[in-house]
C-alpha cells in the first residue's frame, strides 16, 4: 500500500521519495519501476533508491533516464 515509496524527505521546495531495498544480489529494475511510479502518488519532485548492494546494468539505465538517483546504504552518512 505505498506504491513503492518507504520514505518522504522534505526540505523547502524539496520532496524526495525514498525507495529502500536489502538484497544479495544486484537491485533490479524492478526498484526503480516502483519509485517512479510511487513518486507521483506523493507528489515527489526527486527520487532515489538506497541499497546495501549494487544495481543491476537494466537498473542503473531507467534510473538515467527518469533522473533517478541510486545510492549506496554508506553514503547516507555523508549526505
Amino acid at each position: 500500500g505505498d506504491y513503492g515509496v518507504d520514505l518522504i524527505a522534505e526540505k523547502e521546495t524539496r520532496r524526495i521519495a525514498i525507495q529502500c531495498k536489502k538484497y544479495s544480489k544486484p537491485v533490479p529494475n524492478k526498484a526503480v519501476q516502483e519509485i517512479i511510479a510511487g513518486a507521483s502518488m506523493y507528489y515527489a519532485n526527486e527520487m532515489v533508491v538506497v541499497s546495501n548492494t549494487e544495481y543491476t546494468k537494466a537498473a542503473m539505465i531507467l534510473a538515467e533516464q527518469h533522473g533517478v538517483i541510486l545510492l549506496h546504504h554508506d553514503v547516507l552518512n555523508n549526505l
